[in-house]
């Protein structure tokens, strides 16, 4: 089994994980005054599904995200492209987004992540079973309980494969948060 293959299958092993656990978490949260007008005392949303144009999936993505504990959150997604649109030959490449966020608050909020985007299969020689480090610094407004979910972002990337690779970058997500 390749390295990379290896190490692909242990983010996702790890990923699982902290999913698995991730409902402990929110059993450890404070009981809140009885007061049925205080938006703070309702069960957040802790989970979201989003498409992503361009960002952290270079063209697109589909992605989960899953509140951790306190601001924190963990996303991870999965694009597929047509070699021949990016390469020139007849081969695909899968994207396999992965990010933990910090979000300041939980409606209209500022959005910072850090993570890595795998590249996986493409037969290109400078982009083959490689690693991105990708960034995000954005807004993203996700409802309180349930509802539309909208992110928009500066999107960087850094990587090294024969060379170093660095490119700035955007994003805009759509999605729904329940």
């Amino acid at each position: 089994m390749s390295n990379s293959l290896t190490a692909f299958l242990a983010v996702i092993g790890l990923l699982g994980l902290v999913a698995l656990s991730a409902p402990g978490y929110a059993q450890q949260t404070a009981t809140a005054p009885d007061r049925t007008d205080d938006p703070a005392s309702s069960e957040r949303a802790r989970n979201a599904v989003h498409v992503e144009l361009l960002g952290a999936g270079l063209l697109y993505s589909i992605n989960y995200d899953r509140h951790l504990a306190g601001r924190w959150h963990l996303r991870g997604g999965y694009a597929t492209l047509g070699s021949s649109f990016t390469f020139g030959d007849d081969d695909r490449t899968h994207l396999v987004p992965m990010q933990l966020t910090f979000v300041s608050d939980t409606e209209g909020a500022l959005e910072l992540g850090a993570g890595a985007t795998l590249l996986l299969d493409s037969t290109y020689s400078d982009w083959s079973d490689t690693v991105l480090a990708s960034f995000t610094i954005g807004y993203r407004h996700q409802p309180r309980e349930h509802g539309f979910l909208f992110r928009i972002g500066f999107t960087p990337f850094v990587g090294y494969a024969d060379r170093l690779i660095a490119a700035p970058g955007g994003g805009i997500s759509f999605g729904y948060a329940f």
